[in-house]
């Protein structure tokens, strides 16, 4: 029982030192997104695009400042609602982005390499491209999502070595206290 408590307290600590946390994602990899381009251009579309680097791929927001509909072609969003919305108010997949509405979709990559995607869109019976781009440095781990954790700064290890040493004091204390309790010293 002891070392299970200081091996918890201790990887808490270990934890706050890493670079990366992982978390269960299916193909981890590091990639960079070039700003998206709309052709020709279409003022009332704002479009954003992160990188996905739990999932290996590229996130597109689209927010619809239109006063008309844009429809996707060939493809469908994963999903749209109101801004800041909960699961609940979002229609998922959809084909078509009201105004004042926001779509999400993610492009997924694999290998290393450039990645180009070319997403069809509609409105008021013109047509558009969006072109997203990404350079994929690394790829294909398994098991975890690469997140910074932000501890490259000398101020962040040593949180993260206070927060070892703070569990493992608890866990000592812990242990102390049930020694005391059953009459057995130090």
């Amino acid at each position: 029982m002891r070392s299970g408590r200081s091996s918890i307290a201790a990887a808490l600590g270990f934890a706050t030192l890493a670079r990366t946390a992982v978390a269960g994602c299916p193909n981890v990899c590091e990639l960079t997104v070039d700003p998206a381009t709309v052709a020709p251009a279409l003022a009332c579309v704002k479009i954003e695009v992160t990188s996905e680097t739990c999932d290996c791929g590229v996130s597109v927001s689209l927010t619809n400042g239109c006063t008309t509909s844009v429809n996707a072609i060939g493809f469908t969003f994963d999903s749209c609602g109101p801004p800041g919305a909960n699961l609940a108010q979002l229609t998922q997949p959809c084909p078509v982005v009201e105004p004042s509405m926001l779509a999400t979709k993610l492009l997924r990559a694999s290998g290393t390499g450039s990645k180009h995607w070319a997403l069809q869109l509609q409105n008021q019976g013109a047509d558009y491209t969006a072109t997203v781009a990404a350079n994929v440095t690394s790829s294909g781990a398994k098991g975890g999502c690469a997140v910074s954790t932000g501890a490259s700064t000398e101020e962040n290890r040593s949180f993260g070595v206070f927060i070892g040493l703070l569990g493992v004091l608890w866990a000592r204390s812990r242990r102390s206290a049930r020694r005391r309790d059953r009459g057995v010293s130090p």
